[in-house]
């Protein structure tokens, strides 16, 4: 009986594990990658600055299916300092210009196309979590998905 419990436990994890590989598949040159693999890509070329102020540190899985993770540090703030600056309008935290890149970058026509979400997650330069920017399809018109 042991036995039978144990091989129903292994089949129902290796289904789970075969329906997430299948969801999180992206195409890449017509070849069909999972997130994992694109993960671990986008990974050795980490971290990576962004501007003066900001670095790319990671990239991860989403707890939602067919979502990345992209984890941002701001080098040169504090969390406080972070959001005094932005109150008082010193820097403009443009959380449209990510959903406009997502939409109209060329180099993220494979996500468009696998339907693939991004949420980018910012922390300051202490590791304190400061805000994210979620990005997708529905960010973008119809011409913009398919450029």
């Amino acid at each position: 009986m042991k036995n039978l419990l144990s091989f129903i436990f292994i089949l129902i994890l290796s289904s789970c594990s075969q329906e997430q590989e299948t969801d999180d598949i992206v195409i890449i040159q017509n070849k069909n990658v999972t997130l994992g693999y694109l993960i671990n890509q986008l990974s050795k070329n980490l971290p990576k600055t962004v501007d003066k102020n900001t670095m790319w540190v990671s990239v991860g899985r989403c707890v939602e299916k067919k979502c990345l993770v992209y984890n941002s540090i701001f080098t040169s703030f504090t969390k406080e300092e972070f959001l005094k600056s932005v109150n008082q309008g010193l820097i403009k935290k443009d959380s449209h210009l990510l959903p406009n890149y997502y939409c109209t970058q060329p180099s993220y026509k494979i996500l468009r196309d696998s339907n693939i979400k991004i949420e980018h997650n910012y922390s300051d330069k202490n590791g304190n979590y400061i805000f994210s920017v979620f990005t997708g399809n529905t960010d973008c018109s119809e011409e913009e998905i398919t450029k």
